[in-house]
């Protein structure tokens, strides 16, 4: 009898709205055969679609992101220590993602590293990002400092210069348990990440219409019809997470990446 996957690596989904969030009320999701229940991204900037939903959603876990880019392109940036108290009111609340993304100050790498060092005074274990065009040094303090790093900043960057610069990145700190933001299922197949996360599970379908579950057709799908439909594109993304399990079982579990932190917000909260 071959030995079980290891629960990692790990796929993320990323919400921002409440409706789309709500795909995730299914009570049951299967993959290869196997019973598997979906990881989310909330960020906190969007806090006010997810939070309130989150006890009816039938997920195994949940991190958080600041939200820090979202909230610098409103013109109104997340004061540090209003980020803390609120990841403090969480865990107070029974509220407990298994990872905490760090707040980045977009466009200084020393802000950003700053904000980790006070996330983690306040007994907050937070995830720094190391962003494309910092220097160098910048990823090996953050490998060297903190038990896991994010690789983020890279949307837009053309998918050749993408993989070279992950690539230049895992052979720096490899095996460094590292986070990769925004990437898509490429990059599974080829470098053996921790966890990533995307949106373009449902943003794929919401923005332009394509689909990957039907080959990227447009199905012409808008409103509630490409709602009720969207479970569908989740399902490729499950999909995704298992077949990258099989593909790096040996090495996680030579590494003894097994195991992820299980969300179960009502034991958590009565405990």
């Amino acid at each position: 009898m071959s030995a079980p996957l290891p629960e990692l690596p790990a796929i993320r989904l990323a919400c921002c709205t409440a409706r789309t969030a709500a795909v995730f009320r299914a009570a049951s999701w299967r993959s290869r055969g196997e019973s598997v229940l979906p990881s989310l991204l909330f960020s906190y900037a969007y806090e006010k679609h997810w939070l309130p939903i989150l006890p009816e959603l039938t997920i195994r876990n949940f991190v958080l992101d600041s939200g820090a880019f979202t909230a610098n392109s409103s013109g109104k940036p997340i004061d540090i220590q209003v980020f803390i108290n609120t990841v403090q009111r969480y865990r107070d609340n029974g509220v407990l993602p298994v990872e905490i993304f760090s707040l980045d100050v977009i466009g200084d790498w020393r802000g950003t590293m700053q904000n980790t060092e006070l996330l983690w005074q306040a007994g907050i274990e937070a995830i720094p990002t190391f962003h494309y065009g910092e220097p160098e040094d910048v990823l090996i303090g953050y490998a060297k400092d903190y038990p896991k790093i994010a690789l983020g900043g890279a949307v837009g960057v053309p998918r050749k210069e993408k993989e070279r610069w992950v690539r230049q990145c895992f052979a720096r700190v490899w095996p460094k348990p590292m986070h990769g933001f925004g990437f898509g299922m490429w990059a599974l197949e080829q470098f053996p990440f921790h966890t990533i996360d995307c949106s373009d599970w449902e943003g794929n379908a919401a923005r332009f219409g394509n689909w990957f579950r039907y080959g990227g057709r447009n199905l012409g799908l808008g409103g509630k019809d490409l709602l009720d439909n969207l479970a569908v594109e989740a399902q490729v993304w499950l999909d995704a997470e298992v077949k990258a399990k099989q593909r790096w079982a040996q090495v996680f579990r030579g590494l003894g990446w097994t195991r992820e932190g299980v969300y179960t917000q009502s034991q958590e909260a009565a405990s």
